[in-house]
């Protein structure tokens, strides 16, 4: 996966398996399909420091969260 900085976190859906989302430190979350080779699906871009972590929600899988060095967390919905 294509970032202009460091890869901080990886998390995989649960629901879509082939389906992961990267915390990048250039602050974006990138989400990432495997089911044609490799591509970047979205951008989420909202973070204003390092994006340094990201989850899947355990309950509703279609929601995750990501923590960032700007002292923030995001809550994002993949649908």
């Amino acid at each position: 996966f294509e970032t202009s900085e460091g890869l901080y976190d990886c998390a995989w859906s649960e629901q879509q398996p082939m389906l992961c989302v990267s915390a990048c430190g250039d602050g974006i979350l990138r989400l990432h399909s495997l089911t044609e080779g490799p591509r970047t699906v979205a951008a989420l871009s909202e973070h204003t420091a390092e994006a340094s972590g990201a989850s899947w929600n355990l309950v509703d899988k279609h929601t995750l969260a990501s923590c960032s060095w700007d002292c923030t967390i995001k809550l994002w919905n993949s649908e």
